[in-house]
């Protein structure tokens, strides 16, 4: 969707139907990590050596 192949991210209970519903996109993948600074920092370098879409998603 939209040129988006991967999600960085943080799940939570906030925000599980979305992962849920990314879960499900053929072509999408949702990278799990263990702090928020983390997935922000894929996300960035992801866009920048790929020249692609980044996404991060995360809790507050």
């Amino acid at each position: 969707m939209w040129g988006v192949e991967y999600i960085f991210g943080l799940p939570g209970t906030s925000c599980l139907s979305l992962v849920d519903a990314v879960r499900r996109q053929d072509g999408v993948t949702f990278v799990k990590v263990r702090h928020e600074e983390a997935a922000a920092l894929m996300t960035s370098a992801y866009a920048k050596l790929t020249g692609k879409v980044g996404v991060c998603l995360t809790i507050a």
